[in-house]
């Protein structure tokens, strides 16, 4: 992951030097990791190769900002506005719970929340959930309908 970031981060740098930018602009990039285990892999460059101690100070290092979704506190989760909040707040809760079915907060973005569920979850049944969902009589639509 950190020699994927660094490509990334280097193509958008990239970019606006191709673009002749009279000022780069810094690139930030997040990795949202929906895990249950968590995360045991290499977070920066050196992790990623064997480089001999002697030869460390020399190398430049690059750090990964990697964010385990089902490990953020209920202050962190207490941060998100939008519908993330509620997928966040799901994966905080499964992983403590179970059984845990959803919040009952209102989804502003019904189509595209279910897309991602069911691309993170791997639950097919969220394709007949969201199709249900069309077929209501409106009102507000969250995880427990």
């Amino acid at each position: 992951m950190p020699l994927r970031v660094f490509g990334y981060d280097g193509a958008s740098y990239r970019n606006q030097l191709n673009h002749r930018k009279k000022e780069l602009y810094p690139v930030i990039t997040l990795v949202l990791y929906f895990g249950d285990k968590p995360w045991n892999k290499p977070k920066n460059l050196l992790g990623c190769s064997d480089v001999p101690e002697k030869l460390k100070p020399y190398v430049s290092d690059y750090k990964i900002n990697i964010f385990e979704v089902c490990r953020l506190t209920e202050e962190q989760l207490g941060y998100f506005k939008s519908d993330f909040k509620i997928i966040a707040d799901y994966f905080v809760k499964r992983r403590k719970n179970p059984d845990y079915k959803g919040s009952r907060e209102a989804i502003k973005h019904i189509d595209e929340f279910f897309k991602l569920m069911k691309v993170l979850t791997k639950d097919k049944n969220l394709e007949n959930v969201y199709n249900n969902t069309e077929d209501s009589n409106g009102g507000d639509e969250n995880m427990d309908k």
